[in-house]
């Protein structure tokens, strides 16, 4: 629930929004100091979410404005550092004393001079149990210097419409952030982005110095890449996790009596709706059974029979990967059946580079929430590919973490183990100089580049999963969840006449980095980016992102799902065989002298 609230701080009202968690009992609390000129709601929204996410988490929170500043009385140029102390303090009376809220367990968190203004909160509070800082201001007499130079006049025009006055100037020299946190016995959090133009990194670390060493926690972290306003790819989600974390660490309450017994699935854990799941998932998995498979799903383990026939030393071969970012796709869209199928493929992919054909695939489901029917649909895709694909689901694990995952999300990762005989080997020892590259075509990104794709498409261009781009001549769900492509049955007659000297698989790092994983020293690979037509997807991605042809075929397969080397001599007969499978495939460059890299032409 959101309430807008006020109170009064020598005169002047007060404006604030409280965030209650809906729950039974007490809960514990914080208070949210914006940044200079900022208001309770902050730059792109980020005190609302975060307060959101806190609210969710159990814990009440009251954003408020300093006098002078968004809702509340007063004028902005009367403000000084001292005054948003006092508003600070008030805020924190106001919150401990709202219904519900727990006075024992209440923190503080503070932004840029918020940051600065809640540090001298902490320093006499003793009250407040945690304290977080997002780029805190730790010596305002160095951070407003242009505002000292002799000769300004006051109120000062700092920006328009706004005007600085001269009590806050001249308080500057007496305020002491970082003594004041030094004295303070909460556990404190610092964040700071590495890239902030307006607060630099460095200056949080005398905060981070002063405080005691006794025990208290104290941690600074810093966010790569970040700015001021946390607003890089990523930045402000981790700046929310870590702070949701340390607050609800730092604020649980010391002692339970429980009322009644407490069940796992108080917990968020519903151990009956899992059993439930797990007994409809049997025919799904059992269709995939080959007449190897020994045992029935439930087991503690799977039992596959050894037996490889007429196999001449037989060299198991194991992989082990993931969807990644497709799956937020997956869940914007609804659409999960996809994802299990791109898994799989990506495996058996994976394994067959070296010459190896599948026996069987585990999987592991971890979600924030059981959801039967997400669980139905991701398993019905790894059945349908392991099917496909002649290999067995031997099984795997279902985890209900709340803890980790927020409810519709999901992670999603499998091991696969297959056969090769030892002589038939696939590592690149046979790529000579000379031989021709071959690539066969991807079906859109497979399951790699969707954090750019993703902030390309969503952030950039502003479009959702239901957008029907022309250009395409589909949906952007339809386009970004189109499954990874499986090789196996295409290359599996090439595999038996040994007419391939090495294969990539073209997935993360793209043809830049995987195709050079198969040549030998003094070897690089010559590539034509025009030998194919480059898929639409990419040429929007590409627009959209500025890329360069570097950046492009790093990020992306551009098209390209897996690369051959074959000898020059056989790669008519290479292309007709694929062509003859339903593959389309291209000649796209040669194998030349150099230092095992990509060169583009």
């Amino acid at each position: 629930m959101e309430k807008l609230v006020s109170f009064q701080n020598h005169g002047q009202q007060i404006v604030g929004i409280l965030h209650r968690p809906d729950l039974d009992g007490t809960a514990p609390g914080v208070v949210l100091c914006h940044g200079f000129t900022g208001t309770k709601s902050e730059a792109r929204w980020i005190f609302v979410r975060l307060a959101r996410r806190l609210a969710s988490s159990g814990i009440a929170v009251l954003r408020f404005d300093f006098r002078g500043s968004g809702d509340s009385e007063g004028e902005f140029h009367n403000m000084t550092i001292s005054d948003e102390v006092s508003d600070a303090k008030a805020a924190i009376t106001f919150l401990s004393t709202c219904e519900g809220v727990d006075r024992e367990r209440i923190g503080i968190l503070g932004f840029s001079l918020g940051g600065c203004v809640a540090a001298c909160v902490a320093g006499d509070t003793p009250l407040l149990k945690a304290v977080v800082l997002w780029a805190p201001v730790s010596d305002p007499d160095v951070q407003f210097a242009p505002f000292l130079i002799e000769g300004i006049t006051f109120p000062h025009e700092f920006s328009p419409g706004l005007f600085l006055g001269r009590a806050f100037v001249d308080e500057l020299p007496r305020v002491d952030p970082v003594a004041s946190l030094a004295r303070s016995g909460a556990p404190v959090l610092i964040l700071h982005g590495t890239n902030d133009q307006a607060v630099p990194a460095g200056t949080s670390q005398s905060f981070f110095d002063a405080r005691p060493s006794t025990g208290i926690p104290s941690e600074r972290v810093l966010i790569d890449g970040a700015d001021h306003l946390f607003s890089s790819a990523g930045a402000e989600e981790q700046v929310i996790e870590r702070t949701v974390s340390w607050f609800t660490r730092h604020l649980a309450a010391r002692s339970v009596e429980p009322q009644r017994t407490i069940t796992y699935a108080d917990a968020g854990v519903d151990i009956e709706k899992a059993n439930r799941t797990k007994k409809l998932l049997k025919e799904l998995v059992r269709r995939s059974y080959t007449p190897r498979v020994l045992t029935e799903l439930g087991s503690f383990g799977g039992l596959f029979e050894a037996d490889f026939g007429d196999l001449e030393d037989p060299v198991l071969v194991a992989s082990t990967d993931g969807v990644g970012t497709k799956l937020k796709v997956a869940v914007a869209a609804g659409r999960h059946t996809t994802v299990g199928m791109d898994l799989v493929n990506h495996c058996v992919n994976d394994i067959l580079v070296m010459g190896a054909v599948p026996l069987f695939f585990m999987d592991y489901i971890a979600l924030g929430r059981h959801d039967t029917q997400i669980v139905l649909d991701v398993v019905e895709g790894l059945s349908n590919a392991c099917t496909a694909a002649g290999c067995a689901l031997l099984g795997g694990e279902t985890a209900e973490m709340p803890d980790m995952y927020k409810p519709g999300e999901y992670d999603l990762a499998g091991t696969i183990v297959g056969v090769v005989g030892k002589r038939e080997v696939i590592t690149g020892d046979r790529v000579r100089r000379g031989d021709a590259l071959i690539g066969l075509m991807s079906d859109g990104l497979h399951t790699n580049g969707y954090s750019l794709a993703r902030k390309l498409i969503f952030d950039i261009a502003g479009w959702n999963t239901d957008t029907f781009v022309p250009e395409w001549g589909k949906t952007v769900a339809d386009a970004l969840l189109a499954p990874h492509r499986c090789y196996l049955h295409a290359l599996l007659p090439l595999l038996a006449h040994g007419m391939i000297h090495g294969m990539a698989h073209i997935t993360g790092g793209g043809i830049t980095d995987n195709v050079p994983r198969i040549l030998p020293a003094g070897l690089s690979a010559r590539v034509q980016t025009a030998a194919w037509d480059t898929p639409p997807i990419f040429r929007t991605l590409v627009r959209f992102g500025n890329l360069t042809v570097e950046e492009a075929f790093r990020a992306f397969n551009m098209g390209i799902g897996m690369v051959l080397v074959v000898d020059s001599a056989s790669t008519g007969t290479v292309l007709e065989e694929l062509t003859a499978t339903g593959e389309t495939a291209w000649l796209i460059g040669e194998v030349v002298s150099g230092d095992r890299n990509v060169q583009y032409v």
